[in-house]
C-alpha cells in the first residue's frame, strides 16, 4: 500500500509542477510550436534566443521568471521564445536538445544556431544578448550602443552655423 501512495503522490506532484510552468500570451516570451517555429524564427531578421525546456523541470521553473523578465527588457532588441521539448519532440531532436533547459540563439546563420553560453539571470541574459557577436551581425540595437556626451553636442549644435548629427553604427558607415 505505501508504495502505491508515494507513486501517487509523486505523480501528483508532477502534475502540479508542470502546470506551474508557464508561458503564456501576456509574457514578452513567444511559445513556439512545430507549426510556428520555421515562420517565427527561421524567417524572421529578427535575432532569436530560444529556451527548450520541460514543464517537469525544476532547473526551467527557476529560469522562467528571468527569462520573462529578460524578454521583457530586450523587446525592442532580440526575441525570447520557448519550445516545450516535452510536447514539440521533433523540434527537441533536431536541434539536439539532450537537457533542460537548454537554450539556443539563432543569430545570421538561422540554420545552425549556436549555443547559448550564458548566466541565467535576467541580468546576464540581457548583457549576453547586447554583446552576442551573432546578435551584432544582425543589427541588433542596444549591441552597439555608444555613449553620447551631452556637453559635446550641445557645443556643437550650438555653433552659428547649420549642423547636423548622424546617428549610425561605425562599421555601416565604414561601408558606404
Amino acid at each position: 500500500m505505501l508504495p502505491r501512495v508515494r507513486l501517487l503522490l509523486l505523480a501528483l506532484s508532477a502534475l502540479v509542477l508542470s502546470v506551474l510552468a508557464d508561458y503564456g500570451p501576456r509574457d514578452s516570451v513567444v511559445v513556439l510550436t512545430d507549426k510556428n517555429f520555421e515562420k517565427e524564427v527561421l524567417q524572421s531578421p529578427d535575432y532569436w534566443l530560444v529556451e527548450f525546456y520541460a514543464p517537469w523541470c525544476g532547473h526551467c521553473k527557476q529560469l522562467e521568471p528571468e527569462y520573462k523578465a529578460a524578454a521583457k527588457k530586450l523587446k525592442k532588441h532580440a526575441r525570447l521564445g520557448v519550445v516545450d521539448a516535452t510536447v514539440h519532440q521533433q523540434l527537441a531532436h533536431k536541434y539536439q536538445i539532450k537537457g533542460y533547459p537548454t537554450i539556443k540563439e539563432f543569430g545570421a546563420k538561422k540554420k545552425r544556431p549556436q549555443d547559448y553560453r550564458g548566466g541565467r539571470t535576467t541580468r546576464e541574459i540581457v548583457q549576453y544578448v547586447k554583446n552576442s557577436a551573432e546578435a551584432k551581425k544582425l543589427g541588433v540595437s542596444g549591441a552597439n550602443v555608444a555613449t553620447l556626451e551631452y556637453d559635446k553636442v550641445h557645443a556643437f549644435v550650438n555653433k552659428d552655423l547649420p549642423s547636423a548629427i548622424f546617428f549610425g553604427s561605425p562599421k555601416k558607415m565604414a561601408t558606404r
